[in-house]
């Protein structure tokens, strides 16, 4: 016990020795430290009180920047709030030295940089409040411990001055007023100059506020001394629109509290007021609360700011210009108008006592008295036009208070968001309505049980109260808090703090790529709902409340990679979303949606998982490329493709599965900042294939734009499967299911691990029968996902861009299996071999078509071939039948048939990096070498690659994106934010590189034969030379006549196509030729 007891012990200590904690921060006033709260294991809080933002303020003055201090400011207290009357109004507390902040700073492993801030502005009426808010049991309203540690930013609070040292004016020179938004501004420029010490982001500021605090934050945005200052705002109840945010007659209040303090109210007004009494001048500025219908309590709000021609320069209606490039959120409480028409009109708090309706017509006189009586008439009919003819109790108290709350918030601030909206450039405008009935109503309570969210209900939850304080909340306020504090953050951080679906809203993870660069990744996010047996997908019900779209989800059920169990869930339409942003949120940006491969058996959205490294997360293509990334999951194996090619197992039902997922996207990506007019789906190997199908298939018209086939088309020999009942009568055998008319009911009703086991595939292969034809779980012609033959379909595509290409071994993952010795260096390959695996490939060709392919592969072969060549022409067989001979063929079909679709092919042919130890040193790129490449692993694992990997994954991820952006092969470099366009030449350009390499590339370009839409022949041969594919497409040219034509041209220079742009181009670089 005792040696547990020292573990503890040590443990203990190596979690405090290693507390994350800032220490001492330096700012432009001098030192600072705070005090280093332990949160949890490995999760610790800087906590600064008490910091000055500005000198003692002078009597209506502007504040001055603080002159600094010695040695180490200890910021461990707060400081006291600006003078200001207590709650009954009968003396002052507070003080003028009182212009001070308050940070909180959250750390993980280590200490945090780069973090986004958010800068809290209470309310008050402008009147009262200060940086901490109200205080119970030292459990301060406005910590933010709560927010900057659930929500991964930073949180300053401040102080201003309020009451009649904050804002009296006489609306002259000589009393200009405005003071605590001066105070507010010079808070707020402290933090942006002073932030990034404490591990902020200087340029993703936020600036919140409540009431009085949401107009102060309103103002400041409007305002413009704060131009760059901050990036976003919030303004919770309050904007600089509703009727007690701005004073425009200030004179006369200023001539009450005047004749109060015994100073006259002529020239000499002002000097006076500047000499008296900070407390008696305070008091005199105090609110009366003396109410009526007749005189709603609105009316007496008279200390506010005012148009003083400098911090507010014109009318804040023609300011909205000012915040064109800030995002911006602003809304109500349901009920925000019952705290003052409670006030206004008491027996609407009442349970015993009715509401006069003679009262509701007083009170609208009163908010309408610029209307006449003909206005007021208007407003009673608009909000009794739903009541019945005798309205009841409730209903008629709830019509004050809905008065209330659009005449003093709700009115205004959808008039500030309107005038954002109108006049914004890159800003975005959000609003919201806050709903959580309040506490306080009830029986036994002092309001009634029908209240909603009255005026600063919202505060409690933005402040995490319900978890700091528990024991004074129930479960669902936890979840209202976490909500809130999740929006507010996420805004913080991209300006877009959660984003709305057609089922749900949804929240991912930002995170932090360098200076001015995040992403937010949203992973799990489901698509359709799970899937029935054997069963098109549905769509999603929908959820409640946020979706934390943090973790991927499983894959669908398939067999394990040794084959012998089964993993995943049936429960695996899900996708994950990858969206850069860089100074400001991302809107209309490209999409790619990622489908993966697998033989149709395998895969997931997610790919293989390394140390947390998974390979198709879209990071680096997203970050690199400035597109959005999406991967989804897809059923496989026998739950996704298995059919009996009628109507009672149809098939298809992976196929239907990325449909979904790829029509969620068109509905669904604009929320996350994403253009629905360009998409480009882009897949390998069986996901190559995928995507042709949904090219080509009649269910995705004007889904997307284009299209990528990475080493797999739909005209692949594996890619359908023309007699699949032969395939689902094995499985039902394998199962104990009958091969009757009962067998596709039984195969529906069996255990799914079960099933896919039974369809997993055999990898026992020969040069008689090679691994390919083992691949029967594939798409079927269905007469309706795939209507008929698909070389018959490619008018689908008319209009779509498609790439499409090989890698230069893509066979060799294939024929290394049907004829093993190609691996070994010290065993030769039977020349037998090739001769028994083309006849294999060739034998619905009969021995002649055999013969005739042995003639065309072994044509350059010396008297004496070396094993190296027998041993590569067996590759070069597997991927010209496997591969590249559909692929050709596949793009001859797109470019014959387009209309606007431009048709592009490439072949990538960078070295395995398994030549030389697990297979020979002659490999050049084998089936799925590409993805690394597409996916950008040389950057995000860099250990594990050369300078020239990366070379090769800029370059792909450059072709791919800008293919995704315009369609063309245009490439433009950026580098430090800066675009470099390099000049187009040959039809293309490359990074990079110089002009004699352009000119080598170009000299290999010419070898590959382009489409010119000659009329439909019967499919040629396709050849493959000199390492390149080349698509002999030339009308009733010979291959003789080809080859010559080639030679002839050796010299010349290589010019772009004639015709018009449905030719079929080629993009090329070192590695990606």
């Amino acid at each position: 016990m005792w040696k547990f007891g020292i573990l503890v012990a040590v443990a203990v200590f190596l979690e405090t020795v290693s507390a994350t904690s800032l220490g001492v921060v330096y700012t432009d006033g001098g030192m600072v430290q705070g005090k280093n709260i332990r949160l949890g294991f490995r999760r610790h809080m800087d906590v600064f009180r008490g910091i000055p933002f500005a000198d003692i303020p002078g009597r209506f003055e502007k504040p001055k920047r603080h002159p600094g201090w010695d040695g180490v400011l200890k910021a461990t207290e707060y400081r006291n709030r600006c003078m200001q009357v207590n709650l009954l109004m009968t003396d002052t507390r507070g003080s003028e030295d009182c212009l001070y902040l308050n940070i909180w700073v959250p750390h993980g492993r280590s200490v945090s940089t780069g973090l986004p801030v958010m800068v809290w502005i209470f309310g008050g009426g402008f009147l009262a409040g200060g940086s901490m808010g109200a205080n119970f049991l030292e459990n301060y309203l406005y910590s933010g411990q709560e927010i900057a540690d659930r929500g991964d930013v930073i949180v300053v609070t401040l102080g201003y001055r309020v009451g009649s040292l904050g804002f009296l004016s006489t609306g002259e020179s000589d009393l200009p007023g405005n003071y605590g938004l001066w105070d507010q501004h010079a808070a707020i420029a402290w933090v942006n100059r002073n932030i990034r010490s404490f591990g902020g982001d200087p340029d993703r500021i936020t600036v919140f506020g409540e009431s009085a605090g949401g107009a102060s934050v309103n103002f400041q945005a409007l305002s413009p001394h704060n131009k760059g200052l901050f990036k976003r705002a919030i303004s919770q109840s309050g904007v600089v629109l509703c009727p007690w945010a701005i004073n425009k007659n200030p004179r006369r209040f200023a001539e009450e509290v005047a004749i109060k303090v015994n100073c006259p109210t002529d020239e000499n007004m002002a000097p006076c007021l500047k000499m008296t009494d900070p407390a008696v001048l305070t008091l005199a500025g105090s609110l009366s609360i003396s109410s009526s219908p007749d005189h709603p309590l609105v009316f007496n709000l008279a200390l506010s700011p005012v148009i003083d021609g400098d911090f507010i320069p014109d009318e804040p209606s023609k300011l909205f210009n000012n915040m064109a490039d800030i995002d911006y959120i602003a809304g109500v409480n349901d009920m925000d108008g019952h705290l003052f028409t409670g006030l206004d009109v008491p027996t609407i708090n009442s349970p015993l006592v009715n509401t006069p309706i003679e009262d509701v017509k007083r009170l609208l006189a009163a908010y309408t008295k610029d209307k006449g009586k003909a206005g007021a008439d208007n407003a009673y009919s608009t909000y009794t036009s739903n009541w019945a003819s005798n309205p009841s109790w409730e209903t008629i108290k709830k019509t004050v208070v809905e008065i209330g709350t659009d005449y003093i918030f709700l009115v205004p601030i959808q008039a500030a968001l309107y005038l954002h909206a109108a006049n914004a450039k890159t800003g975005r405008t959000y609003s919201y309505l806050f709903s959580e009935p309040s506490r306080m109503g009830g029986i036994a309570r002092p309001y009634p049980s029908w209240m909603g969210a009255d005026h600063a209900d919202d505060l409690q939850y933005v402040f995490g109260k319900p978890f700091s304080s528990p024991l004074g909340y129930w479960p669902r306020h936890r979840y209202v808090s976490g909500y809130i504090i999740a929006y507010w953050t996420n805004f913080a951080k991209t300006g877009s703090g959660w984003c709305t679906t057609d089922r749900g809203m949804v929240q991912g993870k930002n995170i932090r790529l360098g200076f001015r660069r995040h992403m937010d990744v949203f992973r799990g996010i489901p698509f359709a709902d799970i899937p029935g047996r054997f069963e098109k997908p549905k769509r999603h019900p929908g959820w409640e409340g946020v979706l934390k779209a943090t973790e991927y989800r499983k894959r669908c059920i398939q067999v394990n990679l040794l084959m012998t169990d089964t993993r995943g869930s049936e429960d695996c339409l899900y996708l994950n979303i990858w969206v850069p942003h860089g100074r400001s949120v991302s809107t209309d940006l490209p999409v790619m949606v990622w489908i993966h491969g697998g033989g149709f058996l395998a895969g997931g959205s997610m790919g293989m998982n390394f140390l947390e490294n998974y390979l198709y997360s879209g990071q680096e293509i997203a970050d690199r490329g400035d597109v959005i990334v999406v991967t989804l999951g897809y059923r496989v194996g026998a739950l996704g493709f298995l059919s009996t090619g009628e109507s009672d197992l149809p098939g298809n039902y992976g196929l239907w599965d990325q449909h979904a997922a790829i029509a969620w996207v068109n509905r669904n990506i604009r929320s996350f900042g994403g253009d629905p007019h360009r998409i480009t789906l882009f897949g390998e190997s069986a996901g190559g294939a995928s995507v042709n199908f949904q090219t080509l298939s009649p269910h995705n018209k004007g889904l997307f734009k284009r299209a990528i086939s990475q080493s797999g088309v739909a005209l692949c020999p594996w890619a359908i499967n023309k007699n699949p009942r032969r395939f689902a009568e094995e499985v039902a055998i394998k199962v104990n299911c009958p091969t009757d008319e009962k067998m596709a009911p039984c195969l529906k009703m069996t255990d799914p691990a079960v099933l896919t086991l039974a369809g997993s595939l055999s990898i026992s292969s020969s040069p008689d029968h090679p691994v390919v034809f083992n691949l029967a779980l594939s798409p079927v012609i269905d007469g309706d996902f795939i209507p008929d033959d698909p070389s018959k379909l490619f008018n689908n595509m008319a209009d779509i861009d498609y790439m499409a290409g090989v890698n230069d071994m893509d066979g060799h993952l294939f024929t290394g299996l049907d004829v093993p010795t190609i691996n070994s260096p010290l065993v030769n390959t039977p020349i037998e071999d090739v001769k028994r695996l083309l006849a294999a490939y060739t034998k619905d060709k009969g021995k002649a078509g055999a013969d005739n392919a042995y003639s065309t592969y072994t044509s350059n072969w010396a008297s004496n071939p070396s094993w190296e060549t027998i041993k590569k022409t067996v590759v070069e067989i597997g991927t010209d039948f496997i591969f590249l001979v559909p692929i050709q063929a596949a793009l001859y079909l797109h470019a014959a048939n387009a209309k606007t679709g431009r048709t592009y092919s490439y072949l990538f042919s960078e070295p395995s990096r398994m030549g030389g130890i697990a297979m020979p040193s002659w490999m050049g790129a084998d089936h799925a070498d590409d993805l690394q490449y597409v996916f950008g692993k040389p950057f995000s694992s860099p250990l594990w690659y050369w300078p020239r990997h990366r070379d090769v994954s800029g370059y792909i991820i450059a072709y791919w994106t800008n293919f995704a952006k315009t369609g063309i092969k245009k490439v433009i470099a950026q580098i430090a934010d800066e675009d470099l366009p390099c000049d187009e030449r040959d039809g293309w350009c490359v990074l990079g590189t110089t002009d004699k390499l352009r000119d080598m590339i170009s000299a290999m370009i010419k070898k590959l034969i382009r489409a010119s839409k000659p009329p439909m022949p019967e499919l040629p041969k396709r050849r493959r030379r000199k390492g390149l594919a080349i698509s002999p497409w030339r009308g009733s040219d010979s291959e003789e006549e080809t080859d010559n034509k080639d030679d002839e041209d050796e010299d010349d220079e290589f010019l772009p196509s004639e015709g018009s742009e449905n030719e079929m181009e080629t993009v090329a670089a070192p590695g990606l030729v």
